[in-house]
């Protein structure tokens, strides 16, 4: 006997019906008669009387329904507990983010707010050179969380949690020292003649397959290579070409460039993502964190 059968048998008991129960609970309802046929079978009795049109609860299945509520209750009054008391004691949280992102833009009154109000939830900033790296810092505990947007969580083999931070956008970097820059409303063939600073495979194989796209649909022909998102910035911020980067990137908030949107979408979601198996509740805290700024 487990939580997860009492829980289904509580939903069984309440509509006494297994189609609405298992409704509720998300689940099929062979996959729900199944549990409850298995702890009838542990128990040594039947909890109800089925046939082709109703179910109904036995006698023996009323006197087990108060047991199992009381159950529930008390291990949710327990669980409740144990993290209020958690919570109360200092927290640490270790979060990846990839160089090049300006986490204050969008993650700033969140992690304002948890020094504020979260004095006992203590949140460290780690970057890495690309997203695989930071992944892989993740699942191998050396950091709990990292902020990745959609594509990086189709790279991941290891079962996650997630939640949504917000949307990024793909944009191209300009130098305002560039002609293209003067632009009012730049077309494709204003992109022609412009030299493209383009990221390694082994830097940011997604990174590079996003620029690489994006820059043929430019009809962009000139392109430099750089080894990482360090140089690639440098160069940018040089005025020697143009890039593409999401528009969260530190090179879109610098006043000698000029951010232009691609019309056509390329939009992603942005996620914190742990580990499943991390039980750090310092996450949670953070999650509610995130909730309560959000409705402010």
């Amino acid at each position: 006997m487990n939580s997860t059968q009492l829980q289904y048998f509580l939903a069984a008991a309440k509509f006494e019906n297994f189609t609405k129960a298992a409704e509720t609970l998300y689940i099929s309802q062979p996959v729900l008669g199944r549990q409850i046929s298995n702890l009838e079978k542990e128990l040594g009795f039947p909890l109800f009387e089925r046939s082709r049109k109703t179910v109904r609860l036995t006698k023996y299945g009323r006197m087990f329904e108060i047991f199992a509520r009381e159950t529930v209750e008390r291990y949710e009054a327990m669980a409740r507990t144990i993290q209020e008391e958690l919570r109360q004691n200092s927290m640490t949280l270790k979060i990846g983010s990839v160089d090049g992102q300006l986490l204050e833009n969008y993650f700033g009154p969140a992690l304002k707010y948890a020094v504020e109000h979260y004095p006992n939830l203590h949140i460290s900033v780690n970057y890495y050179p690309n997203t695989v790296k930071m992944l892989d810092a993740m699942n191998v505990g050396e950091i709990d969380a990292s902020i990745a947007g959609d594509l990086g969580i189709a790279t991941l083999q290891t079962p996650v949690e997630y939640k949504q931070i917000g949307v990024i956008r793909c944009c191209f970097a300009v130098p305002t020292s560039l002609p293209l820059a003067q632009k009012e409303d730049p077309t494709e063939e204003d992109f022609h003649a412009v030299r493209f600073i383009l990221r390694s495979e082994e830097d940011s194989r997604t990174s590079r397959g996003l620029q690489l796209e994006i820059a043929t649909q430019y009809g962009i022909t000139d392109f430099v290579e750089v080894p990482n998102i360090a140089t690639l910035t440098a160069l940018v911020r040089s005025g020697v070409g143009v890039t593409v980067v999401m528009d969260n990137d530190e090179l879109c908030f610098d006043p000698g460039i000029r951010k232009i949107y691609i019309p056509d979408g390329h939009s992603f979601e942005e996620y914190l993502i742990w580990r499943k198996d991390n039980v750090n509740p310092a996450i949670g805290e953070f999650c509610r964190v995130l909730d309560e700024t959000k409705n402010e």
